[in-house]
């Protein structure tokens, strides 16, 4: 057996990937594969197994995973209330995927100001804060320009409403 195995997680009886599981899907299926595709093992947890209080306590802990999910890099503590406020939007409207969210931010605001500041693209800073490591990134993100701004960036979005600005991009056909 290879030291390199990956795992992998699928949903319901016909093996789904989360975003496509209903709400009949009760199976969450671990399977550990080799390198060359052998699969080593597999174990299949059904929920309905698990007590009612349980199931509900469980419940309650996917919901924080998914609220918090992608976040953990941003340090500012009201940036991630900003975060987890567009993910239960999202949940709430039926959508599961962040980016199908129109108007959710998924730029911290320390990295908008720090592109502001920067005179660079939003893109351009994440590719460049890719070539630290994490305690020189959170410096960077974290110092006292960047986060006097970052702040004021974070008032202005939760107070924005972008409602009908795009509207003249519809198409006209």
């Amino acid at each position: 057996m290879s030291n390199k195995v990956r795992m992998a997680v699928t949903y319901g009886t016909r093996q789904k990937g989360c975003s496509e599981a209903d709400e009949n899907d009760t199976l969450v299926i671990f399977t550990v594969y080799d390198t060359d595709d052998t699969k080593l093992a597999t174990r299949k947890y059904d929920i309905i197994q698990i007590p009612e209080v349980n199931q509900v306590r469980a419940m309650l802990m996917g919901v924080n995973k998914k609220l918090t999910d992608g976040d953990s890099d941003e340090k500012d503590k009201l940036a991630k209330l900003d975060l987890m406020d567009a993910r239960w939007k999202l949940l709430k409207s039926g959508e599961w995927n962040m980016e199908r969210v129109v108007g959710t931010f998924v730029v911290s605001p320390a990295v908008e100001a720090l592109a502001q500041l920067s005179s660079l693209t939003i893109p351009e800073v994440q590719e460049g804060l890719a070539g630290y490591d994490k305690d020189v990134k959170n410096s960077i993100l974290n110092g006292k320009e960047v986060q006097e701004l970052a702040k004021v960036i974070a008032e202005k979005r939760k107070n924005q409403d972008l409602t009908g600005k795009l509207d003249r991009f519809l198409s006209q056909s």
